[in-house]
């Protein structure tokens, strides 16, 4: 879990040791399974739970901060803020398309949301650096059948 909410690369085997603890929890539940409730999504089950179980906020500001180093970026307070939305956005919901960045909470700060706080070259490179963070999950269906063996 450490690995998935640091948006640290996960392997097979991390997740089978995972699956293992939970069994072990609760036997009849498969991690798996929630695949099957994004069923047009691409995303892999470590991103998945992510936006189940939120990000570090230790990984979230670590992110940021080389971002911040990379691009040189000065903020003002508006700018600043926005970016404060968004790293609490990523560590409650461990994931982010550019589309919720023009939508509430974010509209709080200006009624243009990114367009409005960041010039266009600005709001380009962070629309940029924050694609590593969406998990195009699709259409979520509401439940999924199962025949639990006895």
């Amino acid at each position: 879990m450490k690995k998935i909410r640091a948006g640290e690369p996960v392997t097979e085997a991390d997740l089978a040791q995972l699956s293992s603890l939970v069994h072990t929890q609760n036997p009849s539940v498969d991690l798996n399974t929630l695949k099957e409730f994004f069923p047009d999504s691409t995303a892999s089950l470590d991103k998945i739970l992510r936006t189940i179980v939120g990000m570090d906020k230790q990984a979230i500001e670590q992110s940021f901060t080389e971002f911040v180093q990379q691009t040189h970026t000065h903020m003002n307070a508006k700018q600043q803020r926005f970016i404060g939305m968004l790293k609490n956005h990523l560590v409650r919901n461990g994931s982010i398309n550019i589309e919720q960045l023009y939508d509430a909470p974010f509209t709080q700060v200006h009624d243009m949301g990114l367009d409005g706080v960041f010039s266009e070259q600005q709001a380009d490179i962070i629309e940029q650096f924050i694609a590593q963070f969406n998990v195009p999950l699709g259409t979520k269906i509401n439940a999924v059948e199962k025949q639990l063996q006895p």
